[in-house]
């Protein structure tokens, strides 16, 4: 849509200086001046972008909540497995916003992705493990 604009902008311009030409060479001077224009004209791509963006700032909210909420996770288990879990997510969401054609499709993918986001959770095994050998251990000993 804002390309449509921005091409409708600069052809305006370019049927203002060929009406302004009074000789041949200076309306093919304007069409050749009007057509460069029109060409270099490029989208400004922002939706995807808020969208990566959005999904990003949710994995960043979602590592500190999960760091802060899972108590019997080591340190090493959130942000290892988490980094990996987020990392992966987070590639999906932004194919899925990439291969977008729409507006609605990119909205879609970033709600999408964030969802995927919010079910990451960290697995937490080595205190678990720890506590089992100690009782194993203890076992052992009686």
């Amino acid at each position: 849509m804002r390309l449509n604009k921005q091409h409708k902008t600069q052809q305006q311009k370019a049927n203002q200086a060929i009406d302004a030409a009074t000789d041949n060479a200076g309306v093919a001077t304007a069409q050749t001046d009007g057509i460069a224009a029109i060409e270099a004209v490029t989208p400004t791509v922002a939706v995807k972008a808020a969208a990566k963006a959005e999904v990003a700032k949710k994995i960043s909210r979602k590592k500190l909540t999960a760091l802060e909420g899972t108590p019997n996770a080591t340190k090493e288990e959130k942000k290892m497995r988490l980094n990996k879990q987020h990392k992966t997510q987070q590639q999906k969401a932004n194919q899925a916003i990439d291969a977008a054609t729409d507006n609605a499709g990119v909205a879609t993918a970033q709600t999408d992705g964030i969802a995927a986001i919010e079910a990451v959770t960290p697995t937490v095994a080595v205190k678990a493990a720890a506590k089992a050998e100690v009782a194993k251990k203890l076992a052992e000993k009686n």
